[in-house]
Order: C-alpha cells, then sequence, then structure tokens
C-alpha cells in the first residue's frame, strides 16, 4: 500500500536531486583521480604537504556533501519503491538491457583492474608516509633565525578570536563554554588546535581546526556533534537521531563557512553553534511546529536545521533540503514577510526548509 504520494512537480525535483547527487558522485571521483596525481609528485616541493592536505580534505567534503544528498533520496526512492511494486513493470527487458551496458564495459574494466591495484597501493604507500611526516611537522616557534614571512604568522589566531568572541555580547553567549583539549601550536604554516563548544544542556561539538596564515583560511580537519553527556570514541556517530542529521547539516555548512576568511568562518562557525542553544524549544520558523516527521530512519525530530550566513557571491546555491543554506522563502500566512539571507541561527524543520527555496 502507498503511503503517500508526490506530485508531478516533486517528482521533477526527485529527478533532479538524483542527477544532482550523481554528479557529486563524478566530482568525488574527479577530486579522487587529482588526488592520486598529486601524491605522484615530487614529495620535496615546497607546496606538496599542504597540496596533499587540501587533497584530503576536498575528497572528505565531496564525501560528506555525497552522504547528505544520498540520506535526502531517502523519501524520494522510497516512493519510487511502493510506484514498482503497485506496477507491472518488465523487470527481465530492464534487466536485459542493463545487462549488456554492463557487457559491453566489462573489457574496460577488466584491463584497469590491474592499474588501479597499482594506484591504491601506491596511495597507500604515500598516504603512510605522509601522515608520518606530518605527525612531526608541528614545530616550536623559533625565537631566531626564522624568516620575516613565518616571524608574522600570528601563534594565537583561533584562541585569540575565540576570546574576542566569549567577551563580546556575553548576555547572548552564556549559554556557550569552550575549552580546548589541545592548546593551539604553531605549525609552519600557521597553527592547528582541538576546540570543544559546548552548549548548555543541548549538544557538544568538538573540533580539530587549523589557521592557514598563506591563504587566510580556516581548514576543519574533523569534527563530531554529540548529546552533552554523551561518551564515545571520536569515530563513532551519536547514539541520538537529532545529533546524527545536525551532523549531516553540518557537513555543508562548514563546507561553505571555510569559504570565507579565516576570521569571518571562526566567528560564523561559532555563532553557528551557538544558534542552537534552542533546538528542543524553538519552533519551526515556517510551521511554527516543534517536531515533525523526518523519515523512517530518523522518526520525529525537532527543527534540526539553523541557517547560516555565506559569502555574498556564492552562486552555486542548490535547491534540496540536503544544502543547508540560509533560504529565501516566500512569505506564508504564518511566517513573517522578511528577507532571511544573512541571518544566521533560524530554525527550520528540513522539509519545511525544503518547500522555502
Amino acid at each position: 500500500m502507498m503511503t503517500a504520494t508526490r506530485t508531478q512537480q516533486e517528482i521533477e525535483q526527485d529527478v533532479a536531486n538524483i542527477d544532482r547527487t550523481l554528479s557529486t558522485i563524478s566530482e568525488t571521483r574527479s577530486s579522487l583521480q587529482h588526488f592520486i596525481r598529486t601524491i605522484k609528485k615530487n614529495p620535496n616541493g615546497p607546496t606538496y604537504i599542504h597540496q596533499f592536505s587540501e587533497g584530503l580534505n576536498k575528497i572528505k567534503r565531496d564525501l560528506n556533501r555525497q552522504s547528505v544528498e544520498v540520506e535526502n533520496l531517502k523519501v524520494a526512492l522510497e516512493y519510487a519503491q511502493q510506484v514498482a511494486q503497485v506496477n507491472a513493470f518488465d523487470w527481465p527487458a530492464i534487466k536485459e538491457i542493463m545487462n549488456k551496458e554492463t557487457t559491453n564495459n566489462e573489457g574496460q574494466v577488466d584491463t584497469q583492474v590491474e592499474t588501479k591495484k597499482e594506484t591504491g597501493n601506491t596511495v597507500k604507500t604515500e598516504v603512510d608516509r605522509l601522515y608520518s611526516e606530518l605527525s612531526s611537522i608541528v614545530l616550536e616557534k623559533h625565537q631566531t633565525g626564522s624568516s620575516k614571512d613565518h616571524d608574522n604568522v600570528p601563534i594565537d589566531f583561533i584562541t585569540s578570536h575565540f576570546s574576542q568572541w566569549m567577551n563580546s555580547n556575553k548576555h547572548q553567549h552564556h549559554h556557550i563554554s569552550g575549552k580546548f583539549l589541545e592548546q593551539e601550536q604553531s605549525i609552519t604554516t600557521g597553527s592547528t588546535c582541538c576546540l570543544q563548544i559546548s552548549v548548555h544542556k543541548v549538544l557538544t561539538a568538538t573540533m580539530d581546526l587549523e589557521y592557514h596564515y598563506p591563504s587566510d583560511s580556516l581548514i576543519i580537519h574533523r569534527y563530531e556533534i554529540k548529546g552533552p553527556k554523551e561518551n564515545k570514541p571520536f569515530w563513532k556517530e551519536s547514539k541520538y537521531n537529532v545529533f546524527q542529521k545536525i551532523t549531516l547539516i553540518a557537513a555543508r555548512a562548514f563546507e561553505d563557512m571555510t569559504l570565507l576568511s579565516a576570521r569571518e568562518a571562526l566567528l560564523g562557525l561559532l555563532d553557528w553553534l551557538s544558534s542552537y542553544h534552542h533546538l528542543f524549544t524553538a519552533p519551526c520558523h515556517r510551521c511554527q511546529k516543534r517536531l515533525q516527521y523526518d523519515s523512517p530512519q530518523y522518526k520525529h525530530l525537532p527543527p534540526v536545521i539553523r541557517t547560516w550566513v555565506q559569502r555574498k557571491n556564492a552562486t552555486d546555491i542548490p535547491i534540496t533540503s540536503t544544502t543547508v543554506t540560509t533560504p529565501l522563502s516566500s512569505p506564508t500566512k504564518n511566517e513573517p514577510t522578511t528577507d532571511h539571507q544573512g541571518i544566521t541561527g533560524l530554525p527550520y524543520h528540513i522539509r519545511c526548509f525544503n518547500t522555502t527555496v
């Protein structure tokens, strides 16, 4: 029995979302190929380690975006499965066509197997070697004999801006606390640290951050978002659906924020996390409800989206609920007539946000 129907417009949007996801998969493949070419270059080059790090981060961002897009295709795919069950599709004929397409490509795939194995071994060997080098690249700042450029690199960029943010508008940040699990350390291109942000009785976010001085950018190497009293290893996801969903949303949020300058990215990140202080109490900006059914996996959730500010010239803004950007919505009877562009922290259910873009 079909649980829901979808309009022609929704089906067309589903097709567009599937096409976008396939495009993301293609981009991920291209990123991997570029990364492979990078690691085959001369490892003694002056920018080799930075290119290696950027390549890994690009692949990670692509995979995060891909996971978010795939997650939000579930409703469309479930509907497609229901339609297939109630209609007499000629599956043998469809399968035969697919088998022919696969057979035509088998020869080409077979000739590439050995090359891919060799490439995989090369990548693994190079990753192991570079991680060994990267683990020893954190150096104390030389007091003498350093170059002029290195002397100008601030060694406490993240620490100082975090302190300034905490001291500004204290009445707004009273529900936020933060501590450095690893103090900020100077490296050849800037500084690194591990920062933990706690939103009182709501969530805890832990992030490995790097300030890259030459490009004036903030790099988020890894992060986790969990419940305030939840104990788990860094690499495991939260046991709570709401924080699993926010973690997926954070993948796109952080990708957008790190396109800004380092200072704007850091302050935007702190403002965005701070806006979750009323996660369980604030109603959705559109439907004015506190709970909404999300999916069979996540059940009912509060408004897990919080909008964030993007750079003004950003043009690549996909129109799906997975790409959680600051929405421009058409006013409704329950929603004030306001331009939301540039506003940080507006709460939305995912389905409600999807109807505003």
